[in-house]
């Protein structure tokens, strides 16, 4: 003992202080806080691993003396001599500090030196009375365990692998020791789970199982397996009672200890994992089959806590690794256990949590995929052989589930060997296994080898009916991967499986589940639910390897027009892998009607899939003709595209197929035309479709082949498939140019020939059409028939002569009889009653040939075909024929059939022969994807009927465009108006509800109405572009749904005025709004049949004079779409002369906007209406004049020589007599535009004027000779212009304001004209600018002038810019005014002013006028045009100079004008502004009272006021820190937040250092005084220091005068002498800055007042 005690002494235990070892044991070892600092320099000098192992050894020596007894070799005889309560807490201190630092090889040493000592203790008698055993301590020990696998985690920690390699070698090695006294100690402990920490000690021992550090390192297997085989018998000591049975309730607890490492194994999927997982399912196993039944209770709840632990499982690849692992364990289970397992993982599948069915459905499907009868090695087979029942191995592995019968814990293997002589072997065996898998990757597939498969114990049936049943799960996921497992089961390789698939399916036909799911599945929300659903049901159909139902192919049809794009590229996959598994006709239809129509889809994607599968269809199939040797599937095509007459259809494919592929070639011609003519007429056709469909991609010269077939079809007297001629004509037509001269000639001849015999009517107009293609010189014999046609049907034949003589009035170059036209509609008025059905067809076909070739027949005709159209006892191939002729028509002149766009929808009404309704939707869809009709009410109300219609011919066209091609906003606009209109049999519901929302408006009492539209209005010129394009959308929203005056009077004042937006995105939302008013809405003139809103819309742009913004935003409409066009020009044309002068003002308005973006020939009208409006003796609206003369000027390059020749006479006749002064100068314009060679008339009629005006004739000959001088090549006389000087310099007394007016309009003509002019007379007009007693008229003249003049010579009129400033003061007229803001504001837009003070000032100050004409023009300039540094440079100079007094501004429109500058400002520049008004103002002020200026001059003082006010206001508090949600690579997000950061620190630094010590100077020096300056002093200072107060600690902190300052304002004020956090405007708005990482640090050692309190000893 006393060799003990020496070695003890070393530890020098008496000094360890009391109070740390009953910190200690309080804390039951679960804390230790730093050692005593005296006592660690105490054991600083020796080394605590010798002292340790000294100890040990002295103890060792000591329980080995003989002559001593066993009482006293115990803790009874050592107890009263050792410390031990100091020696354990010494030892748990070292072993905690060991395991928190395992990359520092002394503390890892000495933690394992301290756990030795520890198990040295507890082998000394006594240690449980003595409670040296402490199940913390010998958990902390056991934690020495995992070292290796915390240095391999850390591996950072070291240099390079070889040093970790040799670091975990040496621990190994130490360990061999370490488990050997441990297992020793175990033993003797006898530990039970209901023991303390009995867990935790599992925990530690099983954490090596799984280590897979052998994967990565060199490390010495053979030493780590003999460790992990001696940890395995110490875990099976501990699951054992003391009579060697196995423990139940041990056993549970080691599988709850395996359940977090199978967990944490799972969630990192990493391929290391691999390897653990495997070793812990192994070990599962073992321990299975090694304990039987003790131990099947703890395995089965560990499968169903891994089945309900939710941990990751909402990542792909840990539900799949999970899951993996769980079928992997149920394969160990025993038959009977698997079947409850599986039965209660078909239970879990209908639980209430999402997460639950997802893997219990995984897992079932997981389970599917094995096999029903295992392949056995040969051993196995050898051994079933043996056995007397044929049972063999299966009988072993079930008597797990049966030993309890017998009493038998134990389970006999094949080889007859006991399970505890084979388990260490197998132990060792299968971590040898698992040591020895090479460096790389241990990917799934080969993980599942390392588990054992066990045959089904639950018929697959079951299985998949519990997949079945999820597909109508809540969960669009959970359906979408049923269908996806259902559909794998379809085409299984395994037989069972496919066998499970029937019986859950039922009988083919009516009773197919699948079948009826699929189709439940197709019609989902979920685009992923509908893309599986339709994988089902290809699978299903093709798995019967017959033709499927119609049913079936119309649900694949249907999908191809999904909304989605993926369900729509899967549709088209489906019926293409059908169409070339089972080609039938029934399945090339559905193609034909799904994939085939997509090739119109928007998505480019889409297009290329298809057309790749009609090329293996088509181009990659067809083969040369030898007899029937050839595949059917590309002539089943073409034969489908027959039927359903699809040839623009192919002729597209064919079109996209020559872009992406070199399929469409010569030798596709050489291997069609080798059938051309071999087979019979069906054969024939499908060529020519074929061949017409590629001709015009491929130059074949060769056309020898053609021309046979022609002549042998022509010469031909059986009778023929009329459809072949017309198509073989047309291919000639296609390669007619690769003919030669004799072919030609030939060909001609035969043509002409042909259609001077034959009576087809068919192939009338090809032949004809190819026969002038052939000689286009030589068309007489066309005309000569036509006439000889006219002749015989003015002589009383037949309507078959009056169709001739209209097809060849197709291509005779001279126009036909208008007799021949007058026929028709005659017959057509009143048709002869011998007519049938097909003649009547025939007129209306020939009145339809007239109808295209001439304007003016369509005009008289269109109305005819009309009135057939609603006849309803007409017959039904004349009203056929009349729909196409319109379609024909509409295609040419778009404004003739639009007002008869309601006989054509009649055509759609159920009462209507089919055949008239299919071909009625068909028309109306091919004109609305051409753009040729604007689907708008009412026309959109009865289009969208067609969508629930029975014909599916009639509601498939309307599907296609509704489902592709409309867009979505379109539907989304009409789709309230289709509730109401479907809901109301006259369709006035919705047109009530307008006039009712209307009278709101119209009610003064609706003011709250306006007051909204008021708001809105200023938001459209926020700062922020998001409140800036809700205010235009809510806008735009409100003047379509309460269109009135005031309400578009808000949207011209608002949106309209941000086409100039800075914003892109914004000028976009604008024009899109302006199309859905104005073009998209505009109606052919019939009485009053056609929408106001776009009317309503032009009258505000004439009301308000926003003709600018118009033409603005027409030419960005031109860029953005295509509705700036002809067809819009044809609409409004109807419109001008039509009603009044209001309406013809607003098509002028409209028409001059469009004018320059259309190229329009047809101006017949314009000259009509001109011709018309300078005759009429009416008075008219001065402003048609101008505008039509203006619209003339910019089409009169499309007049014909007459009608300029003409025009330009009728205008120079108006100037010579006319006294029109509004409209003389476009005139004088657009009459020399038309002829510029010859304006001898305009120096003529100036010098007329001239000689007037000197002769004494009244001012208004003086404006007449300078607005002629405008065009006149002559220069004006300069007495002229000296007569305009003299005047305005003395004006004659009988002169009024209209009289001045027009002789300062006289001058500003010839300043135009000339420099010299404009040098002379500005400073004249200047004058009398500033002339406040001229009167307003003449001055607003001057104004305008001179603007004039700043736009061409702009240095003329800088020096002047102070009298142009002066018309803004607030002595000068409104209009005046009004007048001047809007000049300027337009001259600095167009660049040719710059805004420099004083101009500055005097612009900015318009921000605070009352006249709201005068402040929009320069708040629209500040908010969107003026850049934010011009703002910030003179924000400071602006405060100083509104507050001079010879500046009178009122406080409340200065901060006014300081708020909208600081608006626009940026957080850098609002930092930097505060940062020169501390500076600037209240630092200079500051300097001024300390000087002993006495009072402030007024203007600083005022400056002082307002620049406290800006500094307390909302624009100089920072916004909120950004959070860091973005990604991290998020650069403008990064950027952001460094701003913020930075510009807060120097908005602090900037408070603290100069705003907080100017204010308490200022208030030093004016507290005496009092009055306003202190009391807004004191409210700065009051928020500064509530605000500021940590950064001003910081900052001032060694300034003792500055703090002594401080605290004597703030006792004067009335508040406690610091800085307290009342309210904090920029660092408690925001976020706390991110905190540094550091090191965790030590907690400071506890301090103790008194001695521990002794515990009583329990004996």
């Amino acid at each position: 003992m006393d060799l003990i005690l020496s070695e003890l002494s070393n530890l020098f235990l008496q000094h360890l202080d009391e109070g740390w070892v009953q910190a200690v044991y309080s804390s039951e070892f679960l804390d230790f806080g730093e050692l005593p600092p005296e006592y660690e320099i105490t054991l600083d000098n020796n080394s605590l691993s010798v002292i340790l192992t000294n100890i040990m050894k002295s103890c060792d020596a000591w329980l080995n003396l003989e002559f001593l007894s066993h009482e006293e070799k115990s803790w009874a005889a050592l107890s009263h001599q050792v410390p031990y309560k100091k020696l354990l807490a010494l030892i748990g201190y070292y072993i905690d500090l060991g395991i928190k630092n395992v990359a520092n090889k002394e503390k890892r040493n000495n933690a394992l030196m301290a756990s030795l000592l520890y198990y040295k203790l507890l082998s000394i008698p006594g240690y449980k009375a003595y409670h040296i055993y402490h199940s913390q301590i010998f958990v902390l020990s056991l934690a020495c365990l995992g070292f290796p696998k915390a240095m391999c985690d850390n591996e950072y920690n070291f240099l390079n692998a070889k040093e970790l390699t040799r670091e975990v070698n040496s621990v190994i090695d130490g360990l061999k020791q370490f488990v050997m006294v441990l297992k020793i100690v175990i033993e003797q402990l006898q530990l039970n789970p209901s023991d303390m920490n009995f867990e935790d000690i599992l925990s530690n021992m099983i954490d090596i199982i799984g280590c897979a550090i052998v994967n990565k390192l060199n490390v010495d297997k053979i030493e780590l397996g003999k460790v992990s085989s001696v940890i395995y018998e110490m875990i099976d000591i501990l699951l054992c009672d003391v009579n060697r049975e196995p423990n139940p309730a041990a056993i549970r607890l080691l599988f709850k200890c395996l359940l977090p490492k199978f967990i944490s194994a799972s969630t990192d999927y990493r391929s290391v994992n691999n390897i653990v997982r495997a070793s812990y399912v192994t070990y599962s196993g073992l321990l299975l089959s090694k304990y039987g039944k003790a131990a099947l209770p703890g395995y089965s709840v560990l499968l169903q806590h891994l089945c309900y632990t939710l941990d990751g499982l909402e990542r792909a690849e840990v539900r799949n690794s999970r899951v993996s692992l769980i079928v992997g364990l149920m394969s160990l289970l025993p038959k009977k256990s698997h079947r409850k397992t599986v039965k209660w993982v078909l239970k879990l599948s209908t639980t209430s949590k999402v997460a639950h069915r997802q893997i219990a459905m995984e897992i079932l499907s997981n389970l599917l995929s094995s096999d029903l009868e295992e392949s056995k090695p040969e051993n196995e087979d050898s051994s079933k052989n043996n056995q007397p029942n044929g049972q063999g191995n299966e009988n072993a592995h079930d008597n797990i589930e049966n030993v309890a019968d017998n009493d038998e814990n134990q389970v006999i293997h094949e080889n007859g060997a006991r399970p505890e002589d084979t388990v260490t072997t197998e132990d060792e065996s299968s971590q040898d296994t698992f040591m020895e898998i090479p460096d790389q990757e241990v990917i799934e597939e080969d993980m599942a080898g390392l588990l054992r498969q066990r045959s089904h114990t639950v018929r697959h049936s079951e299985l998949l009916r519990a997949i079945y049943e999820r597909l109508n799960d809540v969960s669009s996921t959970l359906r979408a991967r049923a269908f996806s497992i259902i559909t794998e089961c379809v085409t299984h390789e395994r037989q069972h499986v496919r066998d499970a698939v029937k019986e859950v399916q039922g009988a083919r036909g009516e009773a197919c589940r699948l079948v009826a799911a699929a189709a439940r599945g197709v019609c989902d929300e979920r685009a992923a639910v509908r893309r599986a659903a339709l994988s089902l049901l290809q699978r299903v159909l093709a798995a019967h390897h017959t033709a499927p139902v119609d049913a079936d192919l119309a649900l694949l049809v249907g999908l191809c027009r999904d909304a989605s794009i993926i369900v729509r590229s899967a549709a088209i996959a489906a019926l293409g892998e059908m169409v070339t598994q089972i080609p039938t006709e029934a399945v090339f239809d559905a193609f034909l009607a799904g994939p085939m129509h997509q090739l119109s889809d928007p998505e480019n994607k889409v297009q290329e899939q298809v057309v790749t599968q009609i090329q293996q269809l088509l181009t990659d199939r067809i083969d040369t003709f030898v007899s029937n040797q050839f595949s059917s599937v590309p002539w089943m095509f073409l034969d489908g595209i027959t039927r359903h007459n699809m040839r623009r259809h192919l002729q597209k494919a064919c079109t996209l197929l020559s872009k992406t592929s070199n399929c469409i070639n010569h030798r596709l011609v050489d291997v069609v035309s080798t059938h051309l003519g071999a087979a019979d007429d069906r054969r024939d056709l499908q060529c020519l479709v074929l061949l017409t469909g590629v001709a015009r991609l491929v130059d074949y010269s060769d056309i020898g082949f053609v021309l046979d077939y022609y002549y042998k079809l022509a010469d031909d007297t059986e009778e023929r498939d009329v459809r072949l001629m017309p198509l073989t004509v047309e291919l000639l037509s296609v390669w007619s140019r690769f003919a030669t001269n004799e072919q030609r000639h030939a060909l001609r001849e035969h043509l002409v020939r042909r259609l001077a015999t034959s009576e087809d009517e068919t192939s009338r107009i090809p032949i004809a059409t190819l026969a002038a293609q052939l000689d286009p010189e030589n068309l007489q014999w066309a005309t000569e028939m036509m006439q000889l046609s006219e002749q015989r049907a003015a002589s009383g034949a037949d309507v078959r002569e009056w169709l001739r003589a209209a097809d060849l009035a197709l291509v005779s170059p001279a126009p036909p009889a208008p007799s021949l036209m007058q026929l028709f509609l005659d017959a057509l008025a009143n048709p002869p009653p011998e007519w049938d059905g097909a003649e009547m067809g025939a007129c209306v076909a020939g009145a339809g040939r007239l109808c295209v070739r001439a304007r003016g027949a369509a005009c008289r005709a269109a109305p005819r075909f009309a009135a057939l159209l609603r006849d309803c006892a007409a017959p039904t191939a004349a009203r056929l024929n009349a729909l196409l002729v319109l379609t024909d028509i509409c295609t040419r002149y778009t404004s003739i059939v639009e007002p008869l766009l309601e006989c054509v929808c009649g055509c759609l009404s159920r009462e209507s022969p089919p055949e008239l309704r299919r071909a009625a939707a068909r028309a109306l869809t091919r004109l609305l994807l051409a753009g040729f009709l604007r689907l708008r009410t009412p026309l959109y109300y009865k289009y969208c009927a067609l969508l629930a219609d029975e014909d599916n011919d009639v509601r498939e066209p309307a599907e296609y465009y509704m489902t592709c091609c409309l867009t979505t906003e379109t539907i989304f606009h009409h789709f309230v108006d289709c509730v109401l209109y479907y809901n109301n049999e006259t369709g006035n519901h919705t047109k009530c509800q307008r006039n009712k929302q209307s009278n709101l408006w119209s009610n003064p009492l609706s003011v709250g109405y306006r007051l909204k539209s008021i708001l809105l209005v200023g938001l459209c010129r926020d700062a922020s572009i998001i409140v800036r394009s809700a205010a235009i959308a809510a806008l735009g929203e409100m003047v379509t749904q309460i269109p009135t005056e005031a309400v578009f009077d808000a949207f011209l004042a608002g949106p309209m005025h941000q086409l100039s937006d800075p914003e892109n995105k914004v000028q976009e939302q604008v024009v899109t709004q302006i199309q859905q008013l104005l073009t998209d809405r505009v109606d052919t003139f019939v009485s009053n049949q056609f929408s106001p809103v776009p009317w309503m819309f032009l009258d505000g742009i004439t009301r308000h004079n926003m003709r600018r913004h118009l033409q603005k935003a027409c030419t960005l409409l031109s860029k953005t779409s295509n509705c700036i066009n002809h067809r819009l020009v044809d609409v409004v044309s109807t419109h001008l002369g039509a009603a009044d002068d209001r309406r013809d003002l607003q098509c002028l308005v409209l028409l001059t906007g469009v004018a320059r973006l259309v190229d329009y020939s047809d101006i017949g009208f314009v000259l009509d209406y001109y011709y018309k409006l300078a005759d009429d003796t009416e008075e008219r609206d001065v402003r048609l004049m101008p505008l039509t003369v203006e619209l003339l000027s910019v089409w009169s390059r499309f007049a014909s020589n007459e009608q300029r020749h003409a025009l330009r006479e009728h205008l120079v006749r108006r100037l010579a007599t006319s006294e029109d002064e509004t409209s003389r100068i476009p005139i004088a314009t657009l009459a020399a535009q038309l002829d510029p060679e010859n304006l001898q008339w305009a120096t003529e009629m100036m010098q007329l004027s001239e000689q007037r005006a000197a002769s004494g004739a009244d001012v208004r000959e003086w404006l007449r000779a300078a607005d002629l001088a405008l065009v006149s090549p002559a220069p004006p006389a300069p007495s002229l212009m000296q007569l305009f000087l003299d005047a305005l310099a003395n004006p004659p007394p009988e002169w009024d304001g209209a009289e001045m007016g027009a002789c300062v309009a006289g001058a500003g003509r010839l300043c135009v004209r000339a420099r010299g002019a404009a040098c002379r007379a500005a400073p004249r007009f200047a004058a009398l600018l500033r002339d406040c007693a001229a009167p307003t008229a003449a001055r607003l003249n001057a104004l305008l002038v001179l603007t004039d003049i700043c736009t061409r010579y702009t240095s003329i009129v800088e020096p002047l810019l102070e009298c142009v400033c002066g018309c803004l003061s607030r002595e000068s007229p409104p209009e005046l005014r009004r007048a001047a803001a809007r000049a300027l504001t337009r001259l600095l837009l167009a660049g040719f002013l710059r805004l420099r003070t004083p101009l500055y000032y005097k612009y900015c100050a318009l921000l605070a006028d009352e006249d709201n004409d005068v402040r929009e023009p320069a708040e629209y300039y500040m908010t969107c045009c003026l850049t934010t540094e011009t703002i910030f440079h003179h924000f400071v100079d602006c405060v100083l100079y509104y507050n001079n007094e010879t500046e009178k501004m009122s406080f409340d429109a200065r901060q006014l004008i300081y708020d909208v500058m600081l608006q626009r400002m940026s957080l850098v520049q609002r930092l930097n502004a505060q940062c020169r008004l501390a500076r600037e103002v209240l630092q200079h002020a500051a300097d001024l009272t300390d000087e002993g200026a006495g009072e402030l001059p007024p203007a600083l003082h005022a400056a002082l006021l307002d620049t406290i006010t800006v500094l307390c206001g909302p624009r100089m508090k920072l916004p909120r820190k950004p959070m860091a949600n973005g990604e991290p690579a998020d650069i403008d997000d990064l950027q952001e937040r460094v701003t913020t950061n930075i510009v807060s620190h120097k908005m602090k630094r900037t408070v603290a250092e100069v705003v907080v010590p100017a204010v308490l100077r200022l208030y030093s020096r004016l507290q005496l005084r009092g009055g306003q300056l202190a009391a807004y002093l004191v409210k700065l200072a009051t928020d500064l220091l509530n605000d500021y107060r940590h950064e001003i600690e910081e900052l001032i902190e060694n300034d003792e005068e500055l703090v002594e300052r401080i605290n004597q304002f703030q006792e004067t004020i009335g508040i406690e002498s610091s800085f307290g956090n009342t309210r904090n405007l920029v660092t408690t708005s925001a976020p706390p800055d991110p905190e540094t990482p550091r090191a965790p640090r030590r907690k400071a050692p506890r301090q103790y007042k008194g001695p521990p309190k002794k515990r009583a000893l329990k004996i």
